[in-house]
């Protein structure tokens, strides 16, 4: 569940934080900034989703519409708002986004835990240049602290490696005798988990715990995934204040 989200110089976002509890309803006349918020979380869900790219902002790969896809973009591209310099607020060098929020993995295995995250980017000339971050679990918790080119957290060895290569971190989470150590990458990917086991651990429990790696790591994508892609056609609908306390309550 996506619990908050920051925002820094997109669009009319000077410096804004949303909280975003279950119900949620925005109030506010046309181009005060609404809409923005989900293009801001759907742009960078996006650029999350493409993969092992430092690129924020690419062009939607359109296609012929349908009866069976109406859409102008295929699913995996779900908003276009054009370049860079249409986002970036005027005067303003770097846009960031962050994000707050919670995740109840679906597997019943023994090793799979909740979690809880908080993720902010900051891009520059439309390429991811910072990533920070903090995720918890009942296993601990890692923080991080990432710059293009390296790294600016206390304890990391060595630095990154150019082509999404991760740095060595030291970054690491204990599931009983074995252990998940942490990568950090240069692209909107922004983690990578590999596990370490004694010679003796069974097959079975190297399983459960290689999935729950690719969880760990992929948990800023999944957190990201829960807002509704539909946000992004924004069929937002003007109601009065006393008619938004009507709808919440409803819900």
């Amino acid at each position: 569940m996506l619990n908050s989200v920051p925002l820094r110089n997109f669009k009319l976002h000077e410096d804004t934080k949303i909280d975003t509890p279950p119900v949620t309803v925005f109030i506010g006349p046309n181009n005060s900034g609404n809409c923005s918020i989900f293009q801001a979380v759907l742009a960078l869900r996006q650029a999350v989703s493409r993969g092992q790219t430092p690129v924020f902002l690419q062009p939607a790969q359109r296609q012929p519409t349908s009866a069976d896809q109406p859409y102008l973009v295929s699913g995996a591209d779900v908003i276009d708002l054009g370049e860079f310099h249409d986002v970036l607020r005027q005067g303003s060098q770097a846009i960031e986004i962050g994000f707050s929020g919670t995740l109840v993995p679906q597997s019943p295995h023994a090793y799979a835990i909740g979690l809880s995250l908080d993720v902010a980017v900051l891009i520059q000339d439309n390429s991811l240049h910072t990533h920070t971050g903090n995720l918890r679990t009942d296993y601990g918790e890692i923080s991080w602290d990432l710059e293009k080119g390296g790294s600016r957290q206390k304890g990391l060895e060595g630095i990154l490696v150019k082509g999404g290569l991760p740095v060595q971190t030291g970054l690491e989470l204990r599931i009983e005798d074995s252990s998940l150590v942490f990568g950090l990458l240069d692209n909107f990917r922004l983690l990578v988990a590999k596990p370490q086991y004694p010679p003796d651990v069974p097959q079975a429990k190297r399983a459960q715990i290689d999935e729950h790696s690719k969880y760990l790591a992929d948990s800023p994508r999944l957190v990201l995934n829960a807002i509704n892609s539909q946000a992004a056609d924004l069929h937002l609908k003007a109601v009065t204040p006393a008619e938004a306390l009507e709808l919440a309550k409803d819900q």
